[in-house]
């Protein structure tokens, strides 16, 4: 968080590293921090952009950069949104999935971008991938009474979702629509 701050220039610059590891951890480092962060943003969005998502290596880079261009939120700026836009389309449940949650956290006040969210939402409530579902169910609640089409498949993952935080995440996310 904030306390980290004055660390931000060293780990930038491991984000030039050639260890796709380390520079992994830097992004999560980077993340952590947040907004603090945005001075990384243009490299963040070059990692983004070089790294392809179908590959397993470059995949979590991937996934990496996209989660912490949400983390840095809209200090991150502009420029990263349509790539962001892009990725929410992909076929890729996982990468669709982060790039709503950091379009959200980037420009929270956008309705389109809120509204065209909630059906991706909805259908990444169903992936095999726990993460994706958490995910999910997380943003919903994060979009309040935007997400109330999402409502009856949100009481569905709190009844019966496998795993019992999934289950939790979707009653605050229920909590957190029907407050508004």
């Amino acid at each position: 968080g904030e306390p980290a701050a004055k660390l931000v220039p060293a780990i930038v610059e491991l984000l030039d590293s050639g260890d796709s590891d380390l520079v992994q951890e830097a992004i999560f480092a980077l993340a952590a921090i947040g907004s603090p962060s945005a001075v990384a943003s243009g490299q963040i969005l070059a990692i983004l952009n070089e790294s392809v998502s179908s590959e397993d290596e470059e995949a979590r880079l991937h996934y990496a950069a996209t989660y912490c261009l949400g983390r840095i939120g809209s200090l991150a700026g502009q420029v990263v949104l349509p790539r962001l836009k892009e990725l929410s389309g992909s076929p890729d449940l996982m990468q669709a999935t982060v790039a709503v949650w950091s379009i959200l956290q980037i420009a929270p006040n956008d309705q389109e971008q809120s509204l065209n969210a909630v059906p991706l939402l909805m259908r990444a409530l169903n992936s095999e991938n726990q993460t994706v579902r958490l995910e999910a169910t997380i943003a919903l609640g994060d979009l309040g009474s935007i997400a109330e089409d999402a409502i009856p498949a949100i009481e569905l993952v709190s009844e019966d979702d496998p795993v019992r935080t999934i289950r939790l995440a979707a009653k605050e996310s229920l909590r957190r629509i029907q407050a508004e």
